[in-house]
């Protein structure tokens, strides 16, 4: 009989001292102070500005990397206006044809007067 008296205020005990553990887990405790506007300037932003001019003055010295020729026409003419001016500068030499005269009549004819000015070659 005292042996399960024992045994049960342990067992209470340890569940009292488990509880209250929780029970502390789990209340969230609030620490803030009230705010106090002692410091004329704003601390976040010198801070920031510090850390900026610190980046800053730190030098970086960079390789030179090694030229790749990797892009197989002129980039500085990729524009539709500059394909222009060059297709423009191309020579283009046909050869002269042999003259066809497979229209049987006169086209000249079919016009009216005034309209054109071209006088029929062929006649």
């Amino acid at each position: 009989m005292k042996t399960i008296k024992s045994i049960t205020l342990l067992l209470g005990i340890l569940t009292l001292g488990w509880s209250t553990g929780l029970r502390a887990a789990v209340e969230e405790f609030n620490f803030e102070e009230a705010c106090f506007d002692d410091i004329p300037s704003h601390t976040e932003e010198l801070a920031t500005t510090c850390q900026y001019k610190m980046a800053l003055a730190v030098p970086f010295d960079f390789e030179e990397e090694s030229y790749v020729d990797d892009i197989p026409f002129n980039t500085d003419c990729v524009t539709l206006n500059c394909r222009y001016q060059n297709a423009m500068k191309t020579v283009f030499n046909f050869e002269e044809e042999d003259y066809v005269d497979d229209i049987p009549f006169n086209t000249g004819s079919l016009l009216r007067k005034g309209d054109c000015c071209a006088v029929d070659s062929r006649k």
